[in-house]
Formats: structure tokens, sequence, C-alpha cells
């Protein structure tokens, strides 16, 4: 999966967030927000903010339900909003 791997820009390297990591799945499968966000049962509002990073989720379900809608790991993505945590409570 190219979007969860560490990606280098230039000297510096990062690995995605959470919010990019579905944002880039979403573009791939070609949907658009409000069909995503219909479908696993949460306001097209609250799954744009999670795109872009303004929110995480408190639910494992949504994450599993994202999981389950892009074919990510679970394990993945529940990484990945660990690291987005402890990076907004450094």
């Amino acid at each position: 999966m190219n979007g969860i791997k560490d990606s280098t820009a230039g000297n510096e390297t990062y690995m995605k967030t959470f919010g990019d990591t579905i944002y880039d799945a979403r573009m791939a499968s070609k949907k658009l927000l409000h069909e995503v966000a219909r479908k696993i049962g949460i306001s097209a509002m609250y799954l744009s903010e999670l795109e872009a990073g303004i929110k995480l989720p408190k639910k494992g379900k949504v994450i599993s339900m994202l999981s389950q809608e892009y074919n990510i790991p679970l394990k993945i993505l529940e990484d990945l909003v660990k690291s987005d945590r402890k990076k907004t409570s450094l």
C-alpha cells in the first residue's frame, strides 16, 4: 500500500496521517465524501474533518468501518490514530 509507508520529501521523512490515508483511499476508490459517510453511518462533515486531520475518530467502530470500506488493515488505521494522538498531545 503506497500511502501507508514512510515517504521522503527532500531530506525530511514523514509518515502519512490517519486523515491523509483515508483521504487518499477515498480518492483512489473514486467515491464521493457523502457516499462513504452515508455508507458507514457518519455525517459528511465528520468524515471531512477526519480526512483534514481536524478530528480523530473517538469510536473504534468508525475506524473499523473505514478499514472495511477502503480495504486497509484495521491495525494500520488504529496505529495511525494512535500516532496522530501522540503528535497532538505534545
